[in-house]
This record gives C-alpha cells, structure tokens and sequence, in this order.
C-alpha cells in the first residue's frame, strides 16, 4: 500500500484493526491525541517534521536510518516505503508488537528490537528521534555515542520541543516538577537514566554535538497552536508568525551533520 504522506500512514493506521484487542488498545493509547484530533493542521506539522529526511531518503542521500525510541512505529515504516534500510529501536515491548504487526500489514522491511540507544553499535546514514532526545539520558554520553553511530557525512535528525516557549517549560514542570533525571527499569528488569521531559533548545544541541565533530546545518521551528479542534480553524494564524519569534514555537527540528 502507498502513501504520499506520512500523515495518510499515520491516518489509514489508526483506522485498522491489528488482529489484536491488545495491540489495538496500545496503538489507541499511544496516538491519544491524534486521535482526538487530526485535523488538516495537526496532519501539516506531522509532515512538516519529516519533510528534510523523507527529501534526503528520497534522493537516495540516506540509506540506513536508526529510530530511537521508534514507538509503535510510523516513522520507521514511512522511511521503509521510501527506500531506506530501518532499524527502530524501543524500550517497550507492546508498542514494539504493535510496530511488527504494522510492518507485516504493510510488508515494510522494517528491523525492530527492545533495545537501548547505547547498547547499538555499527554506522547508519541517519538516526532519527522524534520527541526522544529529552528522554535520553546520560545526555554527554548521547552525544557522543550518537556521533559515533553515524558515518561519515552522516545526519542526526532531531524533532523535539521547544526549550524556548515558556508553556513548554510550564508544562513539564507541572507534569514532573523541577527533578528532569530518574530511573526506570525495562521488561528484562534492566535500569536505565530516563529524562524526564528534559527538553532543550537547538543551541544546546549544536553546542553539544559539535564537541563530537557534528555541526549543525539545519534549524527549522514550527508549531504555535495547540493540537485542538478550535486550533485547526486558526491555521492562517500560524503561517503569519515571523520565524524571529523562536519562544512562540512549540516544536523545532533540528539537523547536525558528521564531518
């Protein structure tokens, strides 16, 4: 099955019945708030975030990808459909079945494995995190562990929030109060570092990437209102927000490349 977007995966996936009452419930879950609202909005930021990497992919400049925390895994298969080589990678085991259970709907090549960010080694094109940086910990160690999986010329290709907007901050804060850092253990009763919406701001990224030999070569915000229904009629709004405004932003990607 084709898509043009990886907006009408995500949409034609929410739609399907995985087989499974388990596996339906954990996709529901997982996309709570798309599935409340994926308006045309919603739907344009969703590909907006992925509009560098699917061009790169497209172009056959990215070839082999790595998904941290790849979650039930849309990206991973939209990167599939376009001709890259995916490994995802996840720490919980029944968004990693929903995600098998797609690719085989789908017969996407997709790799998936529960398996943390350090303990991966060879060398991909790209590693893609979405929303996952700030959970990432430790992070001196994620920079430099990341640098090291990506060869030469390679891309690390960054969608997270936005450090700059207060809301952001507010709301993180209220969610876990001021301790960013803690522990959690995985199914095989390992323990890991887990940021707690730790978020950052893409300074901070290339400041942190560039002592690993990455420099940063692309910065794009986007994202001003929330994900609602009253939010979807005041679109024009956010096309009118001058990029100098970089707090009234949500969301940012960010994009480092290997020397």
């Amino acid at each position: 099955m084709h898509f043009d977007r990886p907006s009408d995966l995500l949409l034609w996936s929410l739609r399907q019945d995985l087989g499974s009452e388990d596996l339906n419930q954990t996709l529901r879950h997982y996309y709570t708030s798309f599935r409340r609202n994926f308006g045309p909005l919603r739907r344009s930021k969703y590909d907006e975030q992925l509009a560098w990497l699917t061009a790169e992919v497209r172009r056959g400049a990215i070839r082999t990808v790595l998904d941290v925390g790849c979650g039930c895994g849309t990206v991973s298969l939209w990167l599939a459909q376009q001709g890259a080589e995916v490994y995802g990678i996840d720490l919980k085991d029944d968004r990693l079945a929903v995600a098998q259970r797609r690719a085989e709907m789908l017969a996407a090549p997709v790799r998936f494995a529960n398996q943390s960010l350090f303990d991966v080694q060879g060398q991909f094109d790209a590693v893609w995190l979405e929303q996952a940086f700030h959970h990432v910990e430790p992070r001196a160690e994620a920079f430099a562990h990341i640098a090291r999986l990506l060869s030469p010329g390679g891309r690390v290709v960054i969608s997270d929030s936005n450090a700059w907007n207060p809301l952001n901050h507010a709301i993180a804060i209220k969610a876990r109060g001021f301790k960013s850092i803690k522990q959690k253990v995985d199914a095989e009763g390992r323990v890991h570092l887990y940021g707690d919406e730790r978020i950052t701001t893409p300074g901070a990224l290339a400041k942190g990437f560039r002592r690993h030999g990455v420099q940063q070569i692309e910065r794009r915000y986007f994202g001003v209102l929330p994900n609602n229904r009253a939010a979807e009629k005041m679109g024009a709004v956010e096309r009118l927000i001058p990029a100098f405004m970089v707090p009234a932003f949500t969301h940012y990607l960010w994009v480092g490349q290997k020397a």
